[in-house]
Formats: C-alpha cells, sequence, structure tokens
C-alpha cells in the first residue's frame, strides 16, 4: 500500500493520529520502530541539524530536499514534509512581502490590460464599485479557485496555454509593427532623430535620444548607466537566484514526472528564454519609434 493511502485511511478513520518530527533518517528508523504511523519533517529541525544554525533562510530548498529524500527512503511510513515553519523571522517576512507584491503588481496589470479591452474609460465603475477593483478581485478569486480545485496540474496546463498565447501575440505584435514602421532602416532612423520620450518630463535629467535603444553594447559612460559589463556581472546573480532558487521554479521543477522531466523543463524555458529579446523588447521600441511617427495621434496608446 502506497505511503499517501497509509496517511489518507487513518485521516478518514477520523482519530488522532501522533506524527513526531525528525530531523534525519536516523531519528526517522527511530520514530518507525516505535510504532507510530507517521513522520514530520520541518525546515527548523533540518537548518538545526544540518548546520546548527536557526531557521533563517540559510539551508536551500535543494538541502532540504535531498535531506527530506533520505529519510522518505528510509522508512515505510507516509513523511510530512514542511519546509517552511519560521514564519516570524526577518527571511519568512521578506519572503512574503516579496509575494504579496508581486501577485498585487500581477492583478493590477491585468485589471488594467482587461478595462483597455472592454473599453472602459479610467475611473469606470460595475455595480457602484471601481472597475479596477472589481476586474482585481475577480480575477484573484478565479486563480485560488482553480489552483485549489484543480492543484499544481491546472497551474501548469494555464501556464502552457499562456505561453503559446503570448508567444503567438508577441510574435503577431512584433510583425505588424515593423511593417507599419517600415522596416529597421526606417526604424533606425527614426530613433536617431528624435529625441527620448521622457525628456519633455524628466527635464534636463534625461538629455540622450532613442538611437541606443537599438544598442546593448554601451560604455560606462552611457547615461542611461546600463554598461554592456552590466549584463556579465548582474546578470547572473539574478539569472540564478531566479532560474535556481525562486519558488515559482523550484515549485515545478520538483513537481516534474521524473528526473528525466525535470531536466528538459529548465532547458527548454531556457530555449524560450531567447525569444524575448526579439518578440517582447523590440516590439516596445518598435512603440516608441511609432510614437514619435506620431502614428497614435501624438500619445502612446492607453
Amino acid at each position: 500500500m502506497k505511503k499517501t493511502t497509509v496517511l489518507r485511511n487513518a485521516i478518514m478513520e477520523r482519530r488522532a493520529v501522533t506524527v513526531p518530527g525528525c530531523h534525519d533518517a536516523l531519528s526517522a528508523r527511530v520514530i518507525e520502530q516505535c510504532g507510530f504511523e507517521a513522520i514530520q519533517v520541518s525546515g527548523y529541525g533540518l537548518a538545526g541539524s544540518f548546520l546548527g544554525k536557526p531557521d533563517v533562510g540559510l539551508i536551500q530548498m535543494k538541502d532540504i530536499l535531498d535531506l527530506t529524500w533520505n529519510i522518505a527512503q528510509a522508512v515505510n511510513i507516509p513523511v510530512m514534509a514542511d519546509i517552511d515553519t519560521g514564519g516570524g523571522n526577518a527571511m519568512n517576512a521578506a519572503w512574503i512581502t516579496e509575494r504579496l507584491i508581486h501577485m498585487g503588481v500581477a492583478l493590477y496589470t491585468a485589471a488594467w490590460v482587461l478595462r483597455g479591452i472592454l473599453g472602459l474609460a479610467p475611473g469606470a465603475t460595475i455595480f457602484g464599485v471601481d472597475a479596477l477593483m472589481v476586474f482585481i478581485t475577480a480575477l484573484g478569486l478565479l486563480t485560488g479557485i482553480y489552483t485549489m480545485v484543480g492543484g499544481l496540474l491546472a497551474v501548469v496546463w494555464t501556464e502552457s496555454v499562456q505561453t503559446i498565447l503570448l508567444l503567438v501575440g508577441a510574435i503577431v505584435i512584433t510583425v505588424v509593427g515593423y511593417a507599419k514602421i517600415g522596416g529597421w532602416t526606417e526604424l533606425a532612423q527614426t530613433l536617431a532623430s528624435n529625441p527620448h520620450p521622457l525628456a519633455g518630463v524628466a527635464g534636463s535629467n534625461v538629455t540622450w535620444g532613442t538611437g541606443n535603444f537599438l544598442n546593448m553594447a554601451r560604455g560606462p559612460g552611457d547615461p542611461s548607466g546600463l554598461a554592456w559589463y552590466s549584463i556579465l556581472l548582474g546578470y547572473p546573480v539574478l539569472g540564478i537566484w531566479y532560474w535556481c532558487c525562486d519558488q515559482t521554479i523550484v515549485q515545478r521543477v520538483l513537481a516534474a514526472r521524473d528526473a528525466k522531466h525535470a531536466r528538459l523543463g529548465p532547458l527548454f524555458c531556457a530555449f524560450l528564454k531567447i525569444w524575448p529579446v526579439f518578440f517582447f523588447v523590440l516590439p516596445g521600441v518598435i512603440c516608441v519609434a511609432l510614437v514619435q511617427k506620431n502614428a497614435f495621434g501624438g500619445a502612446a496608446p492607453a
């Protein structure tokens, strides 16, 4: 019988199930030999036994995965892993804050797009409530419902469909915008002969033009502050953090069918990561040039 089935049957019997905590495979075997029906693993216990340190974010997800895997392989009873028990420390508070900001920006952006698609003016209301608040609430509820009902599988299917829609939409926008601007030569000339879009707003703080929009190899004296070596020095830190440590990626990798799929997933994402330069960044540059050519009546589209 599977371990999950054993635990599920114990819970369905509506009786108390004592679940001691362990910190390594040896303590797990001792708990099993004492006759307990399940084992609990905590991030605090693993951090204390593995590093001799408090649970303040020093132990990594990979370490927790390896230690929990060893515990699960050592016993024949269910193992429940809680890898984040220190909810009150500064590291976890910072992580929760970052997640809330990330979700807030995503919901607000989606609500703004929906308002534009439906042709609602800024400040428009629905049943007496601001349209943005209605859209944000509806999107949050719908996302929460299908995530709780369908689990991670529903999230993965949704993200797969979103990936296709984003790529197709970005390619279409790029092709249409490129044709509208009149080709690469016209794009470069328009950018080189016009001021920066923020020049009228920021005044003397923005003195450079838009010609460098098409130049990634910028020198250390570039007004943007984005010299070529910034990519070599800064992006590895951001890239490794997100692709190797962020919960969004780690969760998907751990949910893979097997080790082969867990490896293929990030490699496929790396291939997709090449596309944004051509189909996400370039449309924005084309939009700037179209604004400078007064294609939108003197202002960027809302």
